[in-house]
């Protein structure tokens, strides 16, 4: 096989996701402390620790209840909803590691194509994207929720293969979840790879269509399989 695209999943692939958590937290405590004094602060590592400890379920409405007295009778689920859509709308304080950007810029020196094909709220993955610098080192993006191809769906992928303009056979898919980024792979054909890193870690490989290896960092991923490509 001679590679010549590379298809990646964005969140917990070539980033964590945990880092645009973190940072639409840190955009949530500073607009309630300027709307309403609330120590931003202490509200940053409430939902930085509940975060971490049960994810993301109600977490708004536990950061409001904790400071119910402060908001007095302000209207409290019209003040989620603008939470939510602030989280949702912020642009991210967040970065590539150093590494990943050399292993991105080392796969287009091989002359192999890059193509991104990630899932969720498209103006969400849209702010992540650039935010990342990714549309100064891949050749596209898919975002899957444009295309009513959410992911595990295979039209997301199908979608990514076009616009690599190679075939199946010489295309390759990274990510780390098995169910979303693996299968949908495996079924159409195309050899994937699976990182185990980020929220999925725990994950086990589905039986009947598991990656074609597993590995546990991207660098793991690109000394192996593409380093030596000609």
């Amino acid at each position: 096989m001679r590679c010549k695209a590379v298809i990646f999943d964005m969140d917990d692939t070539l980033f964590l996701e945990e880092d645009y958590v973190l940072s639409g937290f840190k955009e949530v405590s500073f607009f309630l402390n300027s709307k309403f004094g609330i120590d931003a602060k202490d509200s940053y590592h409430f939902l930085k620790n509940r975060f971490i400890k049960y994810g993301r379920k109600n977490i708004f409405n536990l950061l409001l209840n904790r400071n119910i007295k402060t908001l007095k009778d302000d209207n409290i689920d019209a003040l989620i909803v603008n939470l939510v859509e602030l989280y949702r709308e912020h642009k991210p304080d967040i970065k590539l590691n150093s590494s990943v950007v050399s292993i991105l810029k080392n796969i287009h020196h091989k002359k192999i194509k890059i193509v991104v094909a990630t899932d969720g709220l498209p103006s969400m993955q849209e702010n992540k994207f650039y935010a990342l610098g990714l549309d100064k080192l891949v050749d596209s993006v898919v975002y899957c929720w444009n295309h009513d191809a959410a992911k595990p769906s295979k039209k997301c992928f199908q979608i990514a293969l076009e616009a690599a303009g190679v075939g199946k056979e010489n295309c390759i898919i990274v990510g780390d979840h098995p169910m979303n980024d693996i299968i949908p792979a495996r079924i159409l054909g195309i050899k994937a790879y699976r990182i185990t890193t980020g929220r999925f870690t725990s994950l086990d490989n589905d039986s009947r269509f598991p990656p074609n290896k597993t590995f546990l960092t991207l660098d793991d991923f690109f000394q192996e399989i593409i380093k030596n490509e000609n």
